[in-house]
């Protein structure tokens, strides 16, 4: 009996090892586990830690080389939480979901976020989608935000209702 509880906890050990390296990328059904959908975390979760350490510039790296000097993230910070980059605390983050789509290019990770408005003195919850893509599997995974940062003309041709 002992041996077989021993063997038990090495098991589970051995197990609870693996989903704590693979970034929590371990699920059930179209979330297997991969390195892909692994690295796709990873990258989400150093955005989210540049947000919540106020490092725009580095926040703002995610994105392609060519489009990381025009990306506004104190912009997107205003605009989700409705306060200013300087009065808004992150407590903590979590990732609901991570998936990968069929072709291997593009990701998507949701997540929930717990934060404090510190001159309201106010608690909140709010849930965030980050897209990426990459160009090929073998590439790094973008962060796909700049077209809701950038300051973009409208398109005159189009009707806007």
């Amino acid at each position: 009996m002992l041996r077989i509880l021993s063997v038990l906890i090495v098991i589970i050990s051995l197990l609870g090892g693996g989903y704590y390296l693979s970034g929590g990328a371990i699920g059930f059904g179209d979330a297997i586990i991969t390195s892909d959908l692994s690295n796709l975390r990873k990258r989400a979760n150093l955005f989210l830690e540049d947000i919540q350490f106020k490092d725009f510039d580095s926040a703002a790296a995610h994105h392609e080389n060519h489009l990381s000097e025009t990306i506004d993230i104190p912009y997107l910070i205003t605009r989700l939480f409705l306060v200013k980059p300087e009065l808004l605390e992150i407590l903590d983050y979590e990732i609901a979901y991570a998936k990968i789509d069929s072709s291997k290019l593009r990701g998507r990770v949701k997540y929930q976020i717990n934060y404090k408005e510190l001159v309201r003195n106010k608690f909140g919850k709010r849930e965030l989608i980050l897209y990426f893509y990459r160009p090929d599997t073998s590439s790094k995974w973008y962060l796909k935000l700049e077209d809701s940062l950038r300051k973009l003309a409208p398109d005159k041709t189009k009707i806007v209702n």
